[in-house]
């Protein structure tokens, strides 16, 4: 289905869970660079947690769980790798720190915080950035883990003018209250989950955000067959390329 609208589409490809984990790593931007081939003007933003953490075992793949925190600082080799992306076609958005709470859950690290816990989770990514030299690298760019989000964490973060990026399901947006509406001009939704409707049935928006993964484990693990559907999709719709930033609401 070809969308017709009088204003080219903004189009952003995000990958969440990129991280040191040898089943969630760097190498997932290989497949960035095969779209690149064929559009240069591409944009990827890849959401990183700063100290991934699994401690609880994924059915039927135990080996998704870590023993310890994985600390961007003792992971010298995707550092750079991470550093060496050209700055035109990637950005690196926080995606937590442990991404979820060890030894209760993978995923939803900023589900139930209150403002003072957002305060130290800030300080604790700030602080693993730094000791990793990437503290240049990050943008002002926020996906809560599994998109789950407190009220206060939204206003947390939105108070620091970051971007949100965010999800519009309802069973997400439950979590976020009426956060999301007062912060409205800072946040950025995920509208299109591969591999859920593989571009059947885009949503009819100005801002098309392509969310996919980096852990192998996942449905939406960005490997080479959607590499060929999203070119393929691409070959038929021209859009603009866009960061997640440029993608906010403007002010009225």
């Amino acid at each position: 289905m070809k969308l017709e609208h009088s204003v080219m589409q903004k189009l952003n490809i995000s990958i969440d869970d990129v991280s040191p984990h040898p089943l969630s790593g760097i190498d997932v931007v290989d497949r960035c660079f095969e779209v690149l081939e064929h559009f240069p003007d591409a944009k990827f933003t890849l959401f990183v947690p700063t100290a991934y953490w699994r401690t609880m075992k994924t059915p039927g793949r135990p080996d998704t769980t870590t023993p310890r925190a994985l600390y961007l600082r003792e992971h010298p080799e995707f550092c750079d790798r991470l550093a060496s992306l050209p700055r035109s076609n990637f950005e690196i958005g926080y995606h937590g720190r442990f991404h979820g709470i060890p030894n209760v859950s993978n995923n939803d690290e900023l589900r139930s915080l209150d403002r003072r816990r957002c305060e130290m989770l800030w300080c604790e990514m700030q602080r693993d950035i730094e000791l990793a030299n990437l503290g240049s690298l990050f943008t002002q760019t926020i996906r809560p883990p599994a998109m789950y989000m407190s009220p206060a964490a939204i206003q947390f973060f939105a108070d620091l003018d970051m971007t949100l990026a965010l999800s519009p399901r309802d069973v997400h947006m439950r979590s976020y209250g009426s956060a999301v509406a007062d912060n409205i001009d800072k946040v950025v939704f995920a509208n299109a989950w591969a591999p859920d409707d593989e571009f059947s049935n885009l949503p009819q928006s100005d801002n098309i955000e392509i969310l996919y993964h980096a852990c192998t484990w996942d449905g939406g693990y960005f490997d080479t067959a959607k590499v060929t559907t999203l070119l393929k999709w691409l070959e038929q719709h021209p859009v603009e390329f866009s960061f997640i930033n440029g993608m906010r609401r403007k002010q009225s």
